[in-house]
């Protein structure tokens, strides 16, 4: 497992914004490089994103689906790069200060864990 944890000089609710903003998924997810689409009740539990992994010419084009929401706290996804990976992602925000902390926790399986 790998995890990351940032300290942002916003509120945990904006954090869940952006994530409830299924378009952006490629500005925040290393390796994203493009969306194919969206699903209309994003990010519902269940829905998915579409979208594309890696750099040209290797691309890949894959989804993630989300599996737990609660904001402005916790968000779990299940991304999937066929057939080289899937991976369970948890997505933790705590108030800190005017801030607040966000940690990011991958747990990858596959031949690229």
């Amino acid at each position: 497992m790998v995890t990351a944890v940032r300290k942002f000089d916003c509120a945990p609710e904006a954090v869940f914004e952006a994530v409830a903003d299924g378009w952006l998924y490629p500005a925040w997810v290393v390796g994203a490089c493009r969306m194919r689409d969206v699903d209309d009740d994003w990010p519902a539990v269940g829905s998915g994103l579409h979208h594309s992994i890696g750099v040209w010419p290797v691309v890949v084009d894959d989804e993630t689906s989300v599996t737990a929401w609660d904001p402005p706290r916790r968000v779990e996804f299940h991304a999937r790069v066929r057939p080289f990976a899937e991976a369970h992602i948890v997505l933790e925000v705590k108030p800190r200060g005017s801030g607040c902390v966000v940690r990011i926790s991958y747990d990858v399986v596959g031949a690229a864990a």
